[in-house]
C-alpha cells in the first residue's frame, strides 16, 4: 500500500509534524515510542488533533488508536497503540 504523505496538506504544529514523520516511517507505534522518539508529552491529544485535521480535509487516511493496560504492578499507566491506516470506503 502506498503511503504518499497523507499529512502534506495539513497545517501541523512542530509536535504534530514529528508524530507524523514517525508514523510515516514506521506505520505504527506506541505512546512510549512517541514520547521518547518524537519528544512529545501528550500523544493522545496530538493524535486526536491530527485526526481532526484529517477528517476536516476529507482525507482517506486516519490514525487508529487503541490502548491496553499493563497486567503487572510495574505500570498502571495505559500504553496507547497508534497505526496509520487508509480508510476503505
Amino acid at each position: 500500500m502506498s503511503t504518499s504523505n497523507p499529512f502534506s496538506q495539513l497545517n501541523l504544529s512542530t509536535d504534530e509534524q514529528r508524530v507524523c514523520a514517525l508514523l510515516l516511517k514506521q506505520r505504527q507505534c506506541t505512546s512510549v515510542e512517541l514520547i521518547s522518539n518524537a519528544k512529545i508529552s501528550h500523544p493522545a491529544a496530538i493524535i486526536d488533533a491530527i485526526n481532526q485535521q484529517l477528517i476536516a480535509s476529507q482525507s482517506t487516511w486516519c490514525i487508529l488508536c487503541s490502548a491496553t493496560r499493563s497486567v503487572g504492578r510495574q505500570s498502571a499507566a495505559p500504553v496507547g497503540y497508534y497505526r496509520l491506516l487508509k480508510k476503505i470506503i
